[in-house]
């Protein structure tokens, strides 16, 4: 957790801080930021979380430790109950970005900072890239999909039935979230096109 007190000696504050007072735009700026924070790990929590287009993002956590990745601050991923089931499309990375956001200072602080960096942009084009194409691809979502809902149904009857719940409605979330997670996955190469100003061909260079 953090705390917001002036001098607290917190590392996401003190982050939060700098880069408020810092324009990112500029290479020194933006290369301090690096030593504090693990750049790659922030940029895949915030693909992921574009990807399943969760929609609380005020609830976070992260770790750090002096004696382990030279005290860089990681992102640690948690409560995705507010995610693949409402596509925000490419207002999505503008959403994260809410300066008045108040709840969520933290976030929309570091990742509105970031995003002015072009090094930072590239990196999570990038990386969006290579989870669209290694990892969140239709043939992975719908084994995983099929793998957990094989091991869950069996029991899905008998819990509705104990909590008065509808196994029939349950069924029909349960294909939603795949339906979900195939749709979502067609639509982010245009939403990043639009978002981040790209051509077509760079699009294509990206993404394949």
């Amino acid at each position: 957790n953090y705390q917001t007190e002036e001098g607290s000696n917190d590392s996401m504050v003190q982050l939060h801080n700098y880069i408020a007072n810092h324009n990112l735009k500029e290479k020194t700026y933006y290369n301090h930021v690096t030593n504090l924070l693990d750049i790659d790990n922030y940029i895949d929590f915030w693909v992921f979380q574009y990807i399943v287009n969760n929609t609380d993002i005020h609830n976070y956590r992260y770790y750090n430790n002096p004696n382990i990745n030279n005290g860089k601050i990681r992102m640690i991923l948690f409560d995705l109950d507010y995610s693949m089931y409402y596509a925000r499309g490419s207002s999505y990375l503008d959403y994260i970005q809410n300066p008045d956001d108040s709840q969520s200072f933290l976030n929309t602080t570091i990742i509105r900072g970031l995003m002015n960096n072009d090094t930072f942009r590239k990196r999570f084009i990038e990386r969006t890239a290579y989870y669209l194409k290694n990892v969140w691809t239709k043939e992975n979502i719908e084994k995983e999909y099929n793998s957990l809902y094989t091991s869950i149904n069996p029991e899905m009857n008998r819990n509705c039935m104990r909590w008065n719940q509808n196994y029939y409605q349950w069924n029909y979330y349960a294909s939603q979230i795949k339906s979900f997670a195939i749709k979502r996955i067609s639509q982010i190469p245009n939403e990043i096109k639009i978002y981040f100003g790209l051509s077509q061909e760079e699009i294509n260079e990206y993404f394949g």
